[in-house]
């Protein structure tokens, strides 16, 4: 079977959850399947991401179309061509100095500083920049040539290819991966605007049309999660629209980490993904000080490559930060970390959550950054909870003991007071227990003696059991004190 890729994005390296997703797919379906990907290059930098990826995918034909060799000049003699530039670059200066005479200072800041203000969001509407600026007549020309190579299948990554559909030969089935639904995550933006123009409603619901018209000429859509298929089925009920699961390089690498009691966050993503921009600001402006008024005096990792001035505004807000840049090896950099997902905005699947999976890592997420992903409870998300409540009271605690050797067992988690405060606060020993109850756990912790292993400690010490039953999605939670 010949299938041809068409994306607009470059997957090696793997800087993106989209990357991710793309290259393990291809690099696993390329042993089996003859495969073509046409990728398009900018500059000298894309051009070397590709020769390399050339290397790793060795039995890929790979495409490219050059945007640097397009001449938006073509057909003009040499002193036309002369002027023209000329004009072009005084264009482009006029606009600039106009946009710095008109726009406040702050709407020139590359995000908003405070968490009220929101004329970066708005800027930067996803909406603004729908246009498909890459669809220009040279690029459409060589897709429709390479297209025609008679493969039995076409498949099409990302929004912002959604349209080649218009221009693929009848005799190809067409698939579609839709990585994030755009009309989703434009509504998603307008819902955190604190005005919505009528400028806004006319281009949302325009766009919104294009997109949906698009896929409905697609013979297949592949989506990457339940919730994104249903609101697909929504707008096209007759439409052919399948789940497909996306892996991470952790599950391809079948890595296996054990879970580390956890001090530092992190978050993972870079400044290109405007969702992570609007979420990680929102977290430092509103999340972070609660943190570090209960005492929190860890470090804020935050992977990728991020803008000098984004680091900045976000450095400007919290003095704990530290940038990783791109991290070779994600898997070992997460384990012993907490994830956080402050994502507001958007649809798809957070690789960063599937990656913090694989990596033992737990996660704090908003609904919006964990929506589509099977995440029920188990005894790992308790453990995730049990961790990240440690850093409310972490100024009274020690860290978290984990599978602490006790009496003829071993204790999910022992809580142990620091010194100063024995005579305030007891000493906790939990129990976790997944479709059991939370007085079974307490029994468990009675007959195996698990207090044994703190039996020196003066103050008080309390049992605690937790369970999850799966049927009823419901937390019990049992507290005793014991008995010495």
């Amino acid at each position: 079977m010949h299938i041809l890729y068409i994306t607009p994005w470059i997957p090696y390296p793997l800087s993106s959850g989209g990357s991710q997703a793309f290259f393990n797919y291809v690099d696993a379906i390329r042993h089996d399947c003859n495969v073509s990907v046409l990728l398009t290059a900018h500059n000298e930098k894309e051009k070397a991401d590709i020769d390399e990826l050339k290397k790793i995918w060795n039995n890929v034909d790979i495409k490219v179309y050059d945007f640097r060799k397009e001449d938006k000049y073509k057909g003009l003699t040499s002193k036309k061509r002369l002027e023209v530039k000329l004009l072009d670059k005084i264009r482009s200066s006029c606009e600039r100095k106009i946009r710095r005479r008109v726009e406040p200072v702050k709407d020139r800041v590359p995000m908003y500083i405070d968490a009220n203000s929101k004329v970066w969001l708005r800027n930067e509407h996803a909406v603004l920049h729908c246009k498909y600026e890459d669809l220009t007549p040279g690029y459409l020309n060589y897709v429709q040539e390479v297209a025609s190579q008679g493969f039995d299948i076409i498949q099409v990554e990302f929004y912002e290819s959604l349209p080649l559909v218009y221009i693929l030969p009848d005799n190809a089935k067409k698939i579609f991966v839709h990585h994030e639904i755009r009309f989703v995550h434009n509504e998603d933006e307008m819902r955190l605007f604190k005005h919505k123009t009528a400028t806004d409603k006319i281009e949302y619901a325009t766009q919104k049309a294009k997109e949906i018209d698009a896929l409905s000429r697609y013979d297949q859509i592949v989506v990457l999660s339940e919730y994104d298929k249903d609101v697909i089925k929504e707008y096209l009920p007759n439409s052919d629209v399948y789940v497909s699961p996306a892996m991470t390089k952790s599950m391809a690498d079948k890595t296996e980490l054990t879970f580390t009691p956890c001090h530092d966050i992190v978050f993972v993503g870079n400044s290109s993904h405007l969702p992570n921009v609007e979420g990680l600001m929102w977290f430092v402006t509103e999340v972070m000080p609660k943190l570090l008024s209960n005492g929190y005096d860890g470090t804020l990792w935050i992977t990728g490559i991020w803008n000098r001035e984004i680091q900045a505004a976000i450095s400007s807000q919290c003095n704990n930060v530290r940038f990783a840049g791109f991290v070779d090896d994600l898997s070992l950099f997460l384990n012993g970390k907490i994830t956080i997902v402050p994502i507001r905005i958007g649809g798809g699947i957070r690789m960063k959550i599937l990656e913090s999976i694989a990596s033992k890592s737990p996660i704090v997420s908003t609904i919006k950054g964990c929506e589509g992903l099977p995440l029920y409870n188990n005894e790992n998300s308790l453990s995730s909870v049990l961790t990240i409540a440690y850093l409310s009271a972490m100024h009274y605690y020690f860290k978290p003991i984990r599978e602490l050797p006790s009496g003829r067992g071993f204790a999910d988690f022992v809580f142990v007071p620091k010194k100063e405060y024995v005579s305030v606060y007891p000493a906790l020993v939990v129990e976790l227990k997944w479709n059991h109850t939370a007085s079974s756990a307490l029994q468990q912790m009675r007959d195996k003696q698990y207090p044994a292993s703190i039996e020196a400690y003066t103050g008080n010490i309390l049992l605690v059991g937790i369970s999850y039953d799966k049927k009823s999605k419901k937390h019990e939670c049992l507290i005793e004190t014991y008995e010495k």
